[in-house]
């Protein structure tokens, strides 16, 4: 796995922890929070959606030739690695909500069912897709995407052997993606449409598919450009926090959905190469092992920060950031372990 963008998915679950911490908007710093912080959640989920159809794509390249059992096992194993921490989070914010599931029972059976089998986001009701574990809806959306990989992978590889170039094809997409944002950016389903739906992000991990595939065929190099790798990543750092700051110049249905997409195809593309000093230094031991929990840890935050505003107040901000990044730390790191001998012992179940 790249190292350097592999500690990136920490950067950017952390990203997403802090804008989490949603009574911050209050506090003494509550400028700072709305001015800078606000808007991470979409940049940081686009990421991780793209992210994650690029290491799919790397690890699972040499089966582009269409959906044979590999398929399968892929699958299954996607399931494995994704279910039991999806039950372990449900069952948590079963005991966070349960005032709530109290006050209106079969609201919530019918709710819990949905979000139980991951199918949430294909429901435009935030009473639906925001359910429980508010951001397990982004792992509604990762599996609805895995069980169409067999399917992309075909497609990608046909356009492949027909010499169409897949930077053409990621070009496509992205301006497919724009024209739909400017036709419907004014529905009122807008905020469902292009942040939650799979039906839109699978553009997204599409997109990430096809750049893990050209990494495999040694296109990301540029072999007729040479220029400093240290240079580039520093630009592209750059290029990232300027259109960040912009985003408050751009209408709010673009940042849902395209607005920070070419800055994190840019971003996979240069620090893909692992050749800059800044991918030296991501590429440590302690950034990568956080990079390896990342799901855990977004998967956890949400509940963790919810447990401990609740058991303290709001009295002391600095102690609930304190507990609920140790706690939430702590939990993945036990998280990770934990799905890891299930994935073991399911490994050695077949093997038998």
């Amino acid at each position: 796995m790249n190292k350097s963008l592999n500690a990136i998915r920490f950067i950017l679950a952390l990203g997403i922890f802090i804008v989490h911490l949603t009574f911050l908007s209050e506090s003494s710093i509550g400028s700072l929070y709305n001015n800078y912080l606000i808007g991470f959640g979409a940049f940081g989920v686009i990421f991780f959606i793209i992210l994650s159809g690029y290491f799919i794509g790397i690890k699972y390249y040499t089966h582009v030739n269409g959906c044979n059992n590999s398929f399968k096992n892929f699958i299954i194993k996607r399931i494995i690695k994704i279910y039991p921490l999806h039950i372990i989070t449900f069952i948590i914010a079963i005991f966070v909500r349960i005032d709530q599931i109290i006050a209106k029972p079969l609201q919530y059976i019918i709710v819990g069912i949905c979000n139980l089998f991951l199918i949430q986001t294909v429901f435009p009701d935030e009473r639906i897709y925001n359910s429980f574990n508010s951001v397990s809806w982004f792992l509604s959306v990762i599996m609805i995407c895995y069980i169409l990989t067999p399917f992309l992978f075909l497609l990608l590889k046909k356009i492949d052997d027909k010499n169409i170039n897949l930077f053409g094809l990621i070009g496509f997409l992205y301006i497919f993606q724009l024209i739909i944002v400017c036709l419907l950016k004014d529905v009122s389903i807008r905020y469902w449409l292009f942040y939650n739906s799979p039906f839109f992000r699978i553009f997204d991990y599409t997109i990430g598919l096809a750049l893990g595939i050209l990494y495999k065929q040694n296109k990301f190099y540029f072999k007729n450009i040479k220029f400093n790798n240290s240079i580039l990543e520093v630009i592209c750092i750059l290029v990232t926090i300027i259109t960040f700051a912009l985003r408050t110049k751009v209408y709010v249905t673009f940042l849902y959905g395209a607005y920070y997409t070419p800055v994190i195809i840019l971003s996979i593309l240069i620090f893909g190469k692992e050749k800059g000093l800044v991918s030296k230094i991501l590429s440590n031991r302690l950034l990568n092992y956080l990079g390896s929990i990342s799901q855990e840890f977004y998967m956890i935050h949400f509940l963790t920060i919810a447990i401990v505003k609740n058991a303290i107040g709001l009295n002391n901000i600095i102690m609930i950031i304190v507990i609920s990044f140790s706690a939430t730390l702590i939990l993945s790191i036990l998280l990770k372990k934990l799905i890891g001998k299930i994935i073991v012992i399911n490994a050695n179940l077949h093997s038998e």
